[in-house]
Order: C-alpha cells, then structure tokens, then sequence
C-alpha cells in the first residue's frame, strides 16, 4: 500500500503559498512543475478525490507565479503527498468520471 498523506485545504494552500517552485523538462513529457516540501523537490500535480488519478502539465506557463496561482485556484479538497513516488497532488474534483 501507498503511503500518502492527506492536506487539509488550508494546510494545502498555505504550503502552495509559501514554498518553492521550479520548472523541469522531462523528456517525452515536456515541462512539468515542482513544489519544494521539507527540502524535497515534489512533482506538482492535480488529482481526484475518488480516483486519485494524477495529471500535470505546465506548459504555456510563463512563471511559477502563474503555476502557483492555477494550482491554488484548483484546490477543492486539498491535497496528498507521496514521498515514495515523489508527488503533492492538489485535490481538485471528486471524481474525473
């Protein structure tokens, strides 16, 4: 079983607003958004609450301010993290289906 741990959406947007992000290429993926937590970069991404189905993309984002503002505009049921697969996921709808 997957170790995850579960954000409140105030604990969510308040980790969003205050830490680091950064741009990466990943090849066969294009650019993609991390989030910097307890000194860990973590792949930034998006999720459902019944699937937990992970999706990201920045492309077309011109600064990390116009990521962190996106993702913190997302944010409906907070967040998980995953140090083991390296993600914080915002929470963003209940299901995709």
């Amino acid at each position: 079983m997957l170790e995850q741990t579960e954000l409140t959406v105030e604990a969510t947007k308040e980790l969003l607003m205050s830490s680091d992000l950064r741009f990466r290429q990943v090849p066969g993926w294009g650019t993609k958004a991390d989030i910097k937590i307890d000194d860990k970069w973590l792949h930034l991404c998006r999720t459902d609450l019944k699937d937990d189905i992970r999706t990201s993309s920045a492309e077309g984002e011109s600064s990390v301010e116009e990521v962190r503002k996106k993702y913190l505009q997302k944010i409906r049921y907070g967040a998980r993290i995953c140090d083991e697969h390296g993600y914080f996921a915002v929470i963003d709808s209940y299901s995709d289906g």
